[in-house]
C-alpha cells in the first residue's frame, strides 16, 4: 500500500506518516526506491496495537 493509500485509510495527512516514519512510531514499511510501501498485515498489527478498545474481560473487571 502506498503512503497516500494508507493516509486515506487512517484519515490523516500523508505528511503525518512521513513524520511517524522518521520517528519510527508508525506502521512498518519497506523502501522501494524513494517510496515507502506498507503491507496490509503490518498495518493491521499496528492498528491493533494502537486501538483504544479494551478486551471485554478487562472492561468487566473495571466496571463495578
Amino acid at each position: 500500500m502506498s503512503t497516500d493509500d494508507l493516509a486515506q485509510r487512517l484519515l490523516i495527512p500523508a505528511r503525518t506518516l512521513a513524520r511517524w516514519a522518521s520517528a519510527g512510531s508508525g506502521p512498518r514499511y519497506a523502501r522501494l526506491g524513494r517510496h515507502r510501501r506498507y503491507r496490509l498485515a503490518d498495518i493491521r498489527a499496528w492498528e491493533h496495537q494502537h486501538s483504544d478498545a479494551k478486551p471485554a474481560a478487562q472492561i468487566r473487571r473495571t466496571a463495578h
